[in-house]
């Protein structure tokens, strides 16, 4: 072979001529290389997968050193060595990455700093990154809480703006109306009764709103089920939902929901154009976190039967701040009322203004923490057919609603009442004065 072309190489291994260029020395004693070699055999697999041979070289030779040992041709191990003992250790790689400075020195090629401006710059870009993420998570989360909460989730055409408030019904009597009620929850015994039901009337046009409460204790005939009080239509029709087809409970939900609408509609005559229900726990803490209501008594008001943490029930006359627990077991209480259950809608009347008052202020709606606190608290605990923009139209309209405007309808008010007290077989039952069915 001719080599008149190539530098002399002065080295040989068993008499071959090497034509390898000649590889940088490394610092540090052989026992210092043993020592870091023995460190990387002691690696899961005795050596850094991420030296590897690739292959490409030719096998079976290995060059000899001056030094006496045998170097591997096709693995360059990287180590440590000091430079000496009182120095810090210097980290030798790959020889890719050795080579002369700008000096003409012999070591690791150091990258250019970054200027300062570039650092400044990239901070701040960063910054923005986190808050652009930070914000996005919260209006994604506060979406999300505000879908969980209006499981309804849809559009309904009464509360677009460009919708005229007398088109909301056949009838033309451009009013608004909305079923609410109040469950238990599975905390409670029978958590499935609707013990709660309200019909608030609104008036788009005069700005006003009409409360009336419907005893539990109504007996009704509901279409497709037996005669029982009013209470117990939604979990009746939601329970023989579920028993013929007990995996599907959102259509066993809406049987419900249907069912007692439809019994509602059938006994006041008045067409329900949405719905709202809410479980005790949510409403407790749903008061709480708006911060606790005020309601204004007459008349002092006691229930022995009736406990608030270790206290019973009574609050004063006049205004009164109360917190999620009391206004829960005032909204409940009936049994320290002359009429029972008829002044027990009376009391939950008094909550839903005082709700209203608290969640409509400025100390509420200008408080983003808040929000998403309420919606927090609602989560999967409300169903409604109320969509987002239901909602934001209705916050519109309430805002015109002074609370000397909300009437309270009392069916059983002295000469004006309209249902009275009866018993069916053992139970005790409010039926209308003209009869039952009637």
């Amino acid at each position: 072979m001719n080599n008149s072309n190539n530098p002399k190489n002065t080295r040989s291994i068993d008499g071959f001529l090497s034509s390898e260029p000649r590889k940088p020395k490394i610092q540090g004693s052989f026992r210092s290389k043993q020592a870091n070699l023995a460190d990387q055999s002691n690696t899961a697999d005795g050596i850094r997968p991420s030296r590897l041979d690739d292959f490409n070289k030719e096998e079976g030779f290995k060059r000899q050193n001056p030094t006496g040992s045998t170097r591997n041709t096709s693995y360059t191990p990287s180590f440590e060595a000091p430079k000496n003992k009182a120095s810090k250790s210097v980290i030798y790689r790959s020889p890719a990455v050795i080579g002369r400075d700008s000096r003409g020195r012999r070591g690791e090629v150091k990258k250019k700093k970054i200027s300062r401006k570039k650092a400044i710059f990239r901070t701040m870009a960063l910054a923005s990154v986190v808050v652009l993420l930070i914000t996005g998570w919260m209006f994604g989360k506060a979406w999300w809480n505000a879908n969980k909460a209006l499981s309804g989730g849809g559009q309904a055409a009464a509360f677009s703006k460009e919708i005229d408030p007398n088109s909301l019904n056949g009838e033309g009597d451009g009013r608004v109306n909305v079923l609410l009620m109040g469950k238990g929850g599975p905390e409670h015994e029978g958590g499935e009764l609707t013990d709660s039901i309200m019909i608030a009337s609104i008036d788009p046009i005069n700005d006003g709103v009409v409360l009336v409460s419907l005893p539990r204790d109504m007996w009704v005939k509901p279409k497709d089920l037996w005669p029982m009080k009013i209470n117990a239509v939604y979990s009746s029709a939601k329970s023989q939902a579920l028993y013929k087809n007990p995996k599907d409970e959102k259509a066993a939900e809406k049987a419900g929901i249907d069912s007692i609408e439809n019994t509602v509609e059938e006994y006041t005559g008045v067409k329900i154009n949405y719905y709202g229900m809410i479980d005790f726990r949510a409403f407790e803490e749903a008061v709480n976190t708006v911060g606790g209501i005020d309601v204004t008594l007459e008349d002092p008001y006691t229930d022995p039967t009736m406990r608030v943490g270790k206290k019973l029930l009574s609050l004063p006359a006049g205004t009164t701040h109360l917190d999620g627990a009391t206004a829960l077991g005032y909204a409940r209480s009936r049994y320290g009322a002359a009429r029972g259950d008829f002044d027990r809608g009376e009391h939950q009347q008094k909550v839903m203004v005082g709700i209203k008052d608290k969640v409509l202020s400025v100390g509420t709606f200008s408080n983003p923490l808040k929000i998403s606190q309420l919606l927090d608290t609602l989560g999967n605990r409300v169903q409604t057919n109320f969509g987002m923009n239901d909602l934001t139209r209705l916050y519109d309209l309430s805002k015109q609603i002074q609370s000397n405007n909300i009437q309270s309808v009392d069916l059983a008010m002295e000469g004006e009442a309209v249902v009275t007290t009866a018993t069916i077989g053992d139970q005790s039952v409010v039926v209308p004065k003209a009869g039952v069915n009637d």
